[in-house]
């Protein structure tokens, strides 16, 4: 144990005769990229990209464009934002002549076994949905179309300006990922017991 404390301050005090990078060059090039994206008070009204995800497409075209990444956490956040609400929403409502399983990790072996058509009549709706809105164009940072735009907004919630579209968008971004945090709480408080205190 004090063979790897020593070893750990010797590197953290090598780390400081390491030439830094030149910061004006990426942080120019990060501005660029990042304009637009939408930003809010907690990070000082500027885009938070600490890991410098947004440069990735710079470093070489295998890795992806920054419109892929914002689709891809987009249809993350919504698929996170529906698991949330169907974790809770069978504890208080029920449907007539439906026993839902008390149990949500139990509950998709369950429903796989006794409905297994059903299963894959939701599997082949969701490749439906999914080859026609694939972004493989947003890869190289082309596609004509917003990422997460898919032209379905039956209640009107994004609004008809633009101020009221980024606003929600934010919303909906921030929401998404407290609803990221919360499942993966979720799950690991039933795979790791006690490991999520209060659940």
């Amino acid at each position: 144990m004090f063979r790897a404390v020593v070893l750990a301050v010797l590197a953290g005090a090598a780390l400081g005769f390491v030439p830094s990078r030149p910061t004006v060059r990426s942080s120019a090039l990060r501005m660029d990229v990042l304009e637009g994206l939408p930003a809010s008070v907690e990070v000082g009204g500027k885009p938070w990209d600490p890991l410098g995800l947004s440069k990735l497409s710079a470093v070489s075209k295998n890795n992806p464009d920054l419109k892929w990444l914002q689709e891809a956490e987009i249809k993350h956040c919504r698929q996170a934002m529906l698991a949330f609400v169907g974790l809770y929403v069978p504890k208080f409502f029920t449907i007539p002549g439906y026993n839902p399983e008390a149990d949500w990790v139990k509950a998709m072996p369950k429903f796989a076994a006794e409905q297994p058509l059903a299963l894959a009549q939701i599997i082949l709706a969701i490749a439906i949905v999914e080859g026609y809105y694939y972004p493989g164009e947003f890869w190289f940072g082309g596609g004509d179309r917003a990422p997460g735009d898919y032209g379905f907004d039956p209640l009107g919630l994004y609004g008809k300006s633009d101020e009221a579209k980024k606003t929600m968008q934010l919303k909906e971004l921030k929401n998404g990922r407290l609803a990221m945090i919360a499942v993966i709480g979720h799950f690991f408080s039933v795979t790791i017991p006690g490991s999520v205190p209060g659940l």
